[in-house]
């Protein structure tokens, strides 16, 4: 147990200083500014030549880009934790020291949720700041510790999702995440039955509009009336169970099954 812990807290400070490359700097670099960039790009710009912007549905956007850029994260450093060991030609090593597969899932899952809410943290963060010089926010304070909250739990659900397609899934891990979002989380999250409270995105949906209230274009009375509503401990309950369930999953699975460390001929 014990050698478990200290295995999986030096994997993921491994991850975490593996990170610390000028490649990987100017990948979260580039990723921590979009959302602020397109933001500028949309208000900073025209207000320049003489146009008053005023961009509606600003907390919509922000979240958007947001997500799409905390989706990217994790795909990069969530899906990949079996294959880069494979590629790498440590896997032999890895598998050889005790617990050493367990560790190795867990601490680069850990990583990938550090590294993945920085960056989504340091994006909305910028994001708000580019916001508020329009007055677009009505409450910015709320709006950036709500985010915030919001930010951490999706960021360390979705790693563990992602950490069981790439145990699962090793060689396209990539692809299986991706088709995951797009089937899941963008169309069965918005079919209007049960089905669609087993996805992620429905119970983040449920913690903003608690935590923000109503976020233009979401009308309550037509949004009710087809998801109907959902008591928060429901919420909570469903996102530890998922991240339990994915995570347990993966140790199982990355325990029992034998990955080939070289190319087939």
């Amino acid at each position: 147990m014990i050698i478990g812990i200290r295995g999986t807290l030096a994997t993921c400070s491994f991850e975490l200083l593996r990170s610390l490359t000028v490649q990987r700097i100017s990948v979260i670099g580039v990723l921590a500014l979009f959302p602020a960039s397109m933001l500028a790009l949309i208000t900073w710009v025209p207000k320049a030549q003489g146009i008053n912007v005023q961009v509606a549905f600003m907390e919509g956007l922000i979240i958007l880009l947001v997500g799409l850029v905390g989706l990217l994260a994790l795909l990069l450093w969530a899906s990949t934790n079996v294959y880069t060991e494979l590629e790498g030609k440590s896997w032999v090593f890895i598998a050889c020291r005790p617990s050493g597969r367990v560790s190795m899932v867990l601490g680069k899952y850990l990583a990938a949720f550090v590294l993945s809410f920085s960056i989504c943290w340091i994006a909305m963060t910028l994001a708000t700041i580019v916001a508020q010089t329009t007055g677009s926010l009505s409450n910015p304070n709320r709006f950036w510790l709500a985010m915030s909250g919001l930010l951490a739990i999706a960021c360390a659900v979705y790693a563990a999702v992602f950490t069981l397609i790439g145990v699962v899934f090793y060689r396209r891990a990539m692809v299986f995440c991706a088709g995951y979002i797009l089937a899941i989380e963008m169309v069965v999250a918005n079919v209007p039955a049960m089905v669609s409270k087993f996805t992620v995105r429905f119970h983040l949906q449920e913690l903003l509009i608690d935590w923000l209230g109503w976020i233009p274009p979401l009308r309550e009375d037509g949004y009710r009336l087809i998801f109907g509503d959902c008591v928060q401990w429901v919420n909570w309950v469903t996102f530890a169970a998922i991240v339990v369930l994915c995570l347990a999953g993966s140790c199982y699975v990355i325990v029992n099954r034998e990955y080939l460390t070289a190319d087939e001929t």
